[in-house]
């Protein structure tokens, strides 16, 4: 392998465990600098819309463009109204399919099929982490980017390690 490849690979795996990092020590920041950024896009890609829609070459873009310079200005000034919304929509997504599942298990239990138990099970554990994200979506949030970053580390590490011993 070439040293610059090398070199590139080696920068690539030390950037995966510096923000593994920043997620797993600073989730709540991780979370906002995301929406940041996220809302940043989302108004520029509006603005493009609005701008060529003024020069006439994209028709009918007006309103798809300030929608998304509205989306964009929400997520800049609400950032945590924006992240808590998403696992409270999850938490409900998935109160529903449990409910659905353990409603399909009884049935089962009742026609005596195999397997209803383990769809009684799942469908109790969908229950569940659904009410929990309802009643702590931002812990939820805060979990997943942990979770996330402790991923980019190991990711990053191995890679490293790869890089530095095998290579």
């Amino acid at each position: 392998m070439g040293s610059k490849i090398k070199a590139i690979q080696i920068l690539q795996a030390a950037g995966y465990i510096l923000l593994g990092l920043f997620l797993v020590l600073k989730p709540d920041t991780s979370v906002r600098a995301i929406c940041y950024g996220c809302g940043v896009i989302a108004a520029a890609y509006g603005l493009l819309h609005v701008l060529q829609c003024r020069k006439g070459k994209a028709k009918g873009e007006l309103i798809l463009g300030v929608i998304f310079i509205a989306l964009g200005v929400f997520c800049l000034i609400t950032p945590q109204t924006v992240v808590s919304f998403l696992p409270f929509l999850l938490g409900v997504v998935l109160m529903l399919d449990g409910i659905s599942k353990i409603q399909r298990a009884l049935d089962l239990r009742v026609l005596d099929a195999i397997g209803w138990g383990k769809l009684l099970t799942i469908g109790i554990l969908l229950m569940i982490v659904g009410v929990a994200l309802l009643f702590n979506p931002f812990g939820a949030v805060k979990m997943t980017m942990v979770f996330f970053g402790a991923c980019l580390l190991i990711d990053g590490a191995l890679d490293l390690l790869f890089l530095l011993i095998v290579l």
